[in-house]
């Protein structure tokens, strides 16, 4: 049976984009696709965060392709159906700043939200909830986070608590 956040609880997955081939072709760097290794990478994550039965609320992502292809393959592992994915353009290349707008803006409906995106932008918003600077956050990568709150608005600098990260395979310890 999937977890379920608490009332007085929110939970946000950071989930950077898996590796992505060095070249996009006409469209550039938003048409680039995920590399065989970071479709490996990604159908890995997404059976992996299934084991740690994660219910997401909302699952959105960067409409550049390689976010969404991220975004595809995990929702599959998650059992996530994939018109449930909210690709959006203002995530493409977000700061740090956006992107905790962007969530600051999510209903309170949404307990637990999962959110694939782009560095710098992810690795920046996680020092800045955590209170600690990562020692990377490579492609592939997931970060779980819970906040003791009831409002995403209401979010602030150190609020979070650090619940897990998911590497992919060949990528050693924690960020």
């Amino acid at each position: 049976m999937p977890k379920k956040t608490p009332a007085a609880m929110r939970e946000l997955i950071l989930i950077r984009h898996a590796e992505a081939q060095a070249h996009g072709g006409p469209g550039g760097d938003f048409q680039r696709p995920l590399s065989e290794r970071g479709e490996q990478d990604a159908a890995m994550l997404g059976r992996r965060l299934a084991q740690r039965a994660l219910h997401p609320d909302r699952f959105s992502c960067s409409s550049a392709l390689r976010a969404l292809g991220t975004a595809r393959l995990v929702a599959a592992g998650l059992g996530v159906r994939p018109e449930r994915l909210l690709a959006e353009e203002r995530l493409y290349l977000a700061s740090a700043g956006d992107l905790l707008a962007w969530i600051n803006a999510l209903p309170d409906s949404c307990r637990t939200v999962l959110l694939v995106a782009h560095n710098p932008g992810l690795a920046e918003l996680a020092t800045i909830f955590t209170g600690r600077a990562l020692r990377g956050f490579p492609p592939g990568t997931a970060l779980g986070l819970r906040f003791p709150l009831s409002h995403w608005a209401s979010l602030t600098p150190g609020d979070a608590r650090f619940e897990f990260v998911e590497l992919p395979a060949g990528q050693g310890s924690q960020p």
